[in-house]
């Protein structure tokens, strides 16, 4: 059995997501035809001088449930006003909110929401995007705080998600595509986690679960793939090589100096 005290910061993160996540969801209002009717009466305002049978077509022609396909018809139309957020007047303030918390390289680059590269992390899209990456920072997080020590995971989990996400930003800094989500970290975790498995812990170290080598080198070679195979996806997959990328510098400079390097991995 696990010592809560030696994975007390994995919990911590875990319940921080769940509390923000909790606070910050609501049902897609693209769900509702009103949400749609105001894209379309206020599109006009928007698209000029586009025409406004022009702005109807566009959303009509597409699932009102997509609204991220909605008002990237409406941005392919008029992209200098969308940036903007000029058809953020249909939103509800919640989603408002969670736009802001959340990580626009356009926005960023023109100096507003600045926060968003440290808020974004603990903001996730729905609960399957919850708990599928909360699983994976339980398995990849509690072996990498053991090695590290509490203070210093909780150091390399924030650190690596800010530089994640510049990373991203980097190739994309135009972009008005939200980013959200821990993934960025948790891809920082698996890469520090397969390093740590070459440093032999101290003697009194005590053993806690962990994902063996072969499994985290096909993980994070599988996101180098998805990188550069599926660069339109709207899965931000460079910002997962960039966390692989800063977790492996992280762990170096955090590590403990008393582990030693051993050539056959510890798993």
């Amino acid at each position: 059995m696990v010592q809560i005290k030696y994975i007390s910061g994995t919990l911590l993160l875990v319940l921080l997501n769940v509390i923000v996540f909790s606070i910050f969801s609501e049902p897609n209002p693209a769900n509702s035809t009103q949400y749609l009717d105001c894209l379309i009466q206020n599109a006009p305002q928007c698209l000029v001088p586009v025409s406004e049978n022009e702005a109807i077509n566009c959303a009509s022609g597409i699932d009102p449930k997509a609204s991220v396909d909605v008002r990237n018809c409406l941005y392919n139309i008029s992209p200098s006003c969308a940036r903007e957020s000029t058809t953020n007047i249909c939103l509800s303030p919640t989603e408002k909110t969670i736009n802001g918390l959340s990580f626009q390289p356009y926005s960023f680059s023109h100096g507003r929401n600045l926060e968003s590269v440290l808020t974004s992390m603990f903001m996730h899209v729905d609960s399957n995007h919850l708990w599928g990456n909360m699983i994976a920072l339980v398995l990849a997080g509690m072996y990498v705080e053991r090695r590290l020590g509490t203070i210093k995971y909780l150091l390399f989990y924030i650190s690596v998600g800010i530089l994640a996400t510049l990373f991203y930003y980097a190739f994309n800094t135009e972009s008005t595509t939200y980013l959200l989500g821990a993934s960025g970290a948790i891809s920082g975790l698996f890469s520090a986690s397969l390093i740590l498995h070459f440093f032999k812990p101290v003697e009194n170290y005590v053993s806690v679960p962990r994902l063996n080598v072969s499994y985290l080198v096909i993980s994070i070679a599988l996101q180098f793939m998805y990188a550069f195979f599926r660069p339109e996806s709207n899965v931000a997959y460079l910002g997962h090589v960039g966390g692989i990328i800063f977790g492996v510098l992280m762990v170096f400079v955090l590590k403990k100096r008393t582990d030693s390097y051993i050539t056959t991995p510890v798993d």
